[in-house]
């Protein structure tokens, strides 16, 4: 299974193509970040993964990754084979 995809953003695209294995394996609902140039794609069951292992860490540092973290992922959904990105998470994987 697939946990997360790292795709290469182009300026002023606003789509990106996932091949047939990669939407298979991420499922139906995903979330997406944007870093440094780049489209992370996270399948749901990672992001349930990632939370759980958050607890592990001690409060005050859990409250602050859990709010950070999970404030900038934006639920997506492929059509046709393609993610339409929104412009916050654009904004944030161009931002210097």
């Amino acid at each position: 299974m697939i946990k997360m995809i790292k795709k290469k953003l182009v300026r002023g695209r606003k789509n990106v193509y996932l091949r047939k294995e990669e939407r298979e394996e991420l499922g139906e609902k995903i979330r997406v970040l944007g870093k440094e140039g780049y489209l992370l794609i996270f399948s749901e069951e990672e992001v349930k993964k990632i939370e759980k292992s958050a607890k592990k860490i001690p409060y005050k540092e859990r409250r602050e990754f859990i709010r950070i973290f999970f404030s900038k992922l934006w639920e997506v959904e492929i059509k046709k084979g393609k993610i339409s990105i929104p412009s916050p998470v654009l904004e944030r994987a161009f931002r210097q």
